[in-house]
């Protein structure tokens, strides 16, 4: 769960290749905390890059607006994960 700030400046690609490495074989993450925590200093890099593509730059060159470059805004990620307990799993 995250802020528009994360959307505007990064991809879901770009989320998906940061937690990647932090995947046990299990698909349980490593440790939520910091992962949100490198997911929202990765938006906040790219926000502040003014050659950064973002997918708010993107949209905006389909509406006709000149846009480049990261969008500054607020960023909150909140990484959490889901389990199944066993008996749901053999269900």
């Amino acid at each position: 769960m995250a802020t528009d700030g994360l959307f505007d400046n990064i991809f879901l690609k770009d989320i998906v290749d940061i937690i990647k490495p932090s995947l046990r074989d299990t698909d349980d993450l490593i440790d939520p905390e910091s992962i949100s925590e490198l997911i929202a200093t990765y938006a906040e890099k790219k926000s502040l890059d003014p050659k950064h593509l973002s997918p708010f730059a993107r949209e905006a060159h389909k509406a006709f607006y000149d846009a480049i470059g990261g969008k500054p805004d607020d960023i909150t990620v909140v990484v959490s994960q889901i389990k199944l307990r066993k008996e749901q799993i053999k269900a």
